[in-house]
């Protein structure tokens, strides 16, 4: 890479240069394509890092089996792609019991313009809606859950509807639909996952347990905000005194 930036091509093609090396190399790297492309020669910058490419690409292509798939801004690209990329990874539904009294029947993410999204930004609102059926012909008192974990699995929140306020949440026969609320996410970018819980509210166990109800991306929102630096972003101010 160094060699190629240093000859002054009028194209530069650089294929997964940030796939190697440490957080330092990958910064210059970022740092010598943004140089090349204000000195208006042509950077081809080839990569899964969506980060990067947001960062450093005005538009992009979207290249599926060798073939163009879409080409246009890059926000809206890298939107479709992980959008593309994560419904496809889904896990099919699977009731932990069969004969549960009540389930969940769907979950989806809905941003502050209450479009379905699976990727957002940092520090962007969101509500997370869910369905659940009660399958009975008499009203069910239940409790709701929800986990938020990193797609390694590490738990990073969980929360309910008793601890929420609501106790307990009543199901009528049929349908109802549940929405959590999150103001801020303040998340660091990547991928993340949630688990959504039911159980009777008088009773420990549990009536369903969907585990990885749903796979979600955070993007960054500038070169401020690394994948590397951590899971939670806190917003903090610095004084000298």
């Amino acid at each position: 890479f160094a060699v190629a930036a240093h000859l002054e091509p009028e194209i530069l093609l650089v294929d997964e240069v940030l796939a190697v090396g440490d957080a330092a190399f990958q910064k210059k790297c970022l740092g010598k394509m943004g140089d090349v492309a204000k000195e208006g020669r042509t950077v081809l910058f080839v990569s899964h890092n969506m980060d990067a490419v947001q960062r450093l690409c005005g538009r992009a292509v979207w290249l599926k089996d060798g073939v163009i798939t879409l080409v246009g801004k890059t926000r809206d690209i890298v939107s479709k792609y992980l959008e593309h990329t994560l419904s496809a990874g889904a896990k099919q539904r699977q009731l932990l019991n069969p004969n549960a009294l009540a389930y969940y029947k769907s979950v989806k993410m809905l941003n502050a313009y209450h479009r379905e999204v699976r990727v957002l930004p940092v520090s962007s609102p969101l509500a997370i809606e869910a369905s659940i059926v009660n399958m009975t012909r008499n009203s069910l008192n239940v409790q709701a859950g929800l986990d938020i974990l990193t797609i390694q699995g590490v738990l990073i929140m969980n929360t309910n509807s008793q601890i929420l306020g609501y106790h307990p949440i009543i199901l009528r026969t049929g349908s109802t639909i549940i929405q959590w609320k999150i103001n801020e996410l303040r998340l660091m970018p990547g991928l993340y996952t949630l688990n959504l819980r039911l159980k009777d509210s008088r009773e420990s166990r549990f009536m369903d347990f969907w585990e990885q109800a749903m796979t979600f991306e955070v993007i960054g929102s500038g070169e401020q905000i690394s994948a590397k630096a951590g899971i939670t972003y806190m917003p903090i101010s610095l004084k000298i005194i």
